[in-house]
């Protein structure tokens, strides 16, 4: 069952609100008749919701007493009021009210209005318990983190991209994304320009490698992705950022490593092509050795032959 706190200077109508709320089906928690008051009572039974008269007696009115109870206690407030006039509305409007009706009241718009109210309250309670949790997450990411508005100024920058570029939220907030973007990659820049003018951009939903530049003017190279995001009829747009200098450190490790058995690889083809040469050529020559053996051998086994015959020719002459 809700709790109310009821807040009027007139006893009979919080005596008059006590019995209509209770026949609705709610729990006044307490009635106050000053604005000091209601911040007393506020903090001993933390109701759900407030009724709160605008005009009372004291230095504190319902205006005031509203922002102070919203500060430190995060109750909502509805403003019952005789009083309609534009400055005082715009006042209330300050402490963000769940409601504002103006007496006489109907018995069923302040039960609409406390039940709409009631309503409002959860939701902005999910929506707050998610920005939390959202929060939460954005702060323990590693990586860089930025929202930026339809104008590409940054508005969130998370402490992964304070680290990153040594800018805290507050210095980073207003900024142009752009700014943390060297002029190595202007192209870079024109294509968030274009981006932001007309939607769309071939940046869009991609990892893309810029060179960033941090607080202390030191360049490093960083990945970048940018996404759309709309928000009712507004588009924002939301950053990621990675700093991949061990990365290109590793790489240029490994295209040395790899230039250098390249290297050696063409040293020892080339060494081999030597050899295979040397191999070649004393098989050639080995080739003629044997060719010039067997001539040799050949010449002397014709000479052997023929030497008879001439010598018994010879004889036969003479």
């Amino acid at each position: 069952m809700p709790k109310i706190l009821v807040v009027d200077d007139e006893a009979t109508i919080t005596t008059h609100l006590e019995e209509r709320l209770t026949h609705m089906g709610y729990e006044v928690a307490g009635t106050a008749s000053s604005g000091s008051e209601a911040i007393e009572l506020s903090k001993k039974f933390n109701p759900d919701i407030i009724l709160m008269d605008i005009v009372m007696p004291g230095k504190i009115d319902g205006i005031e007493a509203a922002r102070q109870i919203r500060e430190d206690q995060d109750i909502p407030v509805i403003f019952l009021t005789a009083y309609e006039d534009e400055k005082l509305i715009n006042r209330a409007k300050d402490v963000n009210p769940l409601g504002y009706l103006v007496k006489p009241y109907h018995e069923n718009t302040l039960k609409a209005t406390l039940e709409i109210a009631l309503y409002n309250k959860e939701v902005i309670s999910r929506l707050k318990k998610s920005e939390d949790v959202w929060h939460t997450l954005a702060k323990c990411m590693n990586e860089g983190l930025a929202l930026c508005d339809s104008q590409g100024k940054i508005f969130f920058w998370n402490p992964g991209a304070e680290s990153m570029f040594g800018y805290t939220n507050e210095e980073a907030s207003g900024n142009q994304l752009t700014f943390i973007v060297s002029e190595a990659t202007k192209d870079y820049k024109k294509e968030f320009e274009k981006l932001i003018q007309d939607r769309q951009s071939s940046i869009t939903n991609k990892w893309v490698e810029i060179i960033g530049v941090r607080k202390d003017w030191s360049k490093f190279p960083v990945e970048i992705s940018v996404s759309p995001w709309k928000i009712g009829d507004l588009t924002a747009f939301i950053c990621i950022f990675r700093d991949i200098s061990a990365r290109k450190k590793e790489e240029t490790r490994i295209k040395t490593s790899l230039e250098e058995k390249n290297k050696h690889l063409e040293k020892l083809r080339s060494n081999v092509e030597n050899n295979l040469g040397i191999i070649y050529s004393l098989l050639y020559l080995q080739n003629e050795i044997a060719k010039y053996k067997q001539m040799r051998e050949l010449h002397e086994d014709i000479f052997s032959k023929a030497l008879p015959l001439s010598q018994s020719i010879s004889g036969c002459i003479s």
